[in-house]
């Protein structure tokens, strides 16, 4: 997460299970009866989670790290339960966890809060930037989204790589790209993305589902191990249920049914190189103000760099054993040393490995802990 504020211990907005449905089935049931709900610009669905970090940036300079119980979400903000009251304009960092694993860190602002129950609060909070709500909800719930979010062509920046083997729908895409600044890239099969791959630096890629050559499903792991480790989504007029069920499970973070429009494909792309941006940038410790950990803060990042080839050298020996104990080594220091994001990407890797999952996802945890060790900084 940021660094905003000080920081005090993670606490728990607790609010009894049975006790939550009720408050929240009220809700519900008192938004279906106000035609306001009718006018409200943006789709939200339920998104009723009892476990979701929030961070929240005090008025009076303080932050609170604090698991709270969502109501619903949409591409613009998100609501919660919150014991105490919050003042509007407060900023606020939620941790949204991807339904297929990972988690992003959306930064917002405290756009009303209520009381509505004892001291339980409902918090809404907006958005800095809109997101793409597909990513996290159930597909079962997709319906209630809609198929697009409002995007401006002209903020869209970054090489997008479309993989489809009908020449028309590559050009329609292309087409559909026109008035953005998007480097757009395509293939007519998965060896010539691994080309392009190799030779370019891509930010999201776009996979058909029924290529003649191969299936999506296969498609997945396949550019995978070519080294593209950033996020896929699947565009498809497939509506077999096992099909797109196996396409999720294979690793796609979104699917976008065809046809489709400009206005919902520029929003699927938008929120991709959304949650790829933190790829990049520089991790820096939560401690890097205390002046007594930052020799030590320095020290740990140049050993992560010595540890990460030693891991890599054991992983292509296939010493899982070995690579699983440096993996335990990150994932207990590196929230010590103020690096919370490694200890839970170590922590994916660890369960990775203990599961028994696939080469191909044992290979994207290692590269997940290789890129995040290089963008370690102590300050």
């Amino acid at each position: 997460m940021g660094s905003i504020g000080k920081e005090v211990p993670t606490r728990t907005s607790r609010i009894p299970d049975a006790e939550r449905q009720i408050i929240l089935d009220r809700l519900d049931a008192a938004d279906a009866e106000n035609p306001a709900r009718q006018r409200r610009g943006l789709p939200r669905v339920g998104y009723r989670k009892s476990d979701v970090n929030v961070r929240i940036d005090h008025p009076g300079g303080t932050s609170t790290a604090c698991i709270v119980a969502t109501r619903n979400l949409s591409a613009g903000g998100i609501s919660f339960l919150y014991n105490g009251y919050l003042h509007a304009k407060t900023k606020i960092e939620v941790i949204l966890p991807r339904r297929l694993g990972g988690q992003d860190t959306i930064s917002g602002v405290v756009q009303h809060c209520a009381l509505i129950h004892r001291s339980i609060h409902l918090v809404g909070v907006r958005f800095v930037n809109k997101i793409f709500p597909k990513l996290y909800v159930d597909p079962a719930d997709w319906a209630e989204l809609g198929e697009s979010t409002a995007v401006n062509p002209e903020d869209l920046h970054g090489t997008v790589l479309h993989v489809d083997d009908e020449e028309l729908d590559r050009v329609l895409l292309g087409h559909f790209l026109k008035g953005t600044k998007l480097n757009p890239l395509s293939a007519a099969t998965v060896e010539e993305a691994r080309h392009m791959l190799a030779n370019n630096r891509v930010d999201c890629l776009l996979l058909d589902l029924n290529l003649k050559e191969t299936t999506g499903e296969k498609a997945v792991p396949e550019l995978r191990e070519a080294g593209y480790t950033g996020p896929i989504a699947a565009l498809t007029a497939e509506t077999d249920t096992d099909r797109l069920k196996a396409i999720q499970r294979s690793g796609v973070v979104a699917v976008l049914g065809k046809p489709y429009d400009a206005p919902s494909l520029l929003s699927l792309i938008s929120t991709l190189l959304v949650s790829n941006r933190g790829d990049s940038e520089a991790l820096v410790s939560t401690m890097a103000d205390q002046d007594s950990m930052r020799p030590l803060i320095t020290q740990y990042v140049q050993k992560l760099q010595t540890m990460v080839a030693e891991i890599r050298k054991k992983f292509d020996a296939g010493d899982m054993a070995g690579v699983r104990q440096h993996y335990m080594s990150i994932r207990g220091t590196g929230k010590s040393f103020g690096f919370p994001l490694l200890s839970d990407i170590a922590s994916d890797a660890v369960q990775s490995l203990d599961e028994n999952r696939t080469p191909q996802e044992r290979l994207l945890n290692l590269r997940r802990i290789e890129q995040a060790c290089g963008r370690l900084r102590a300050a």
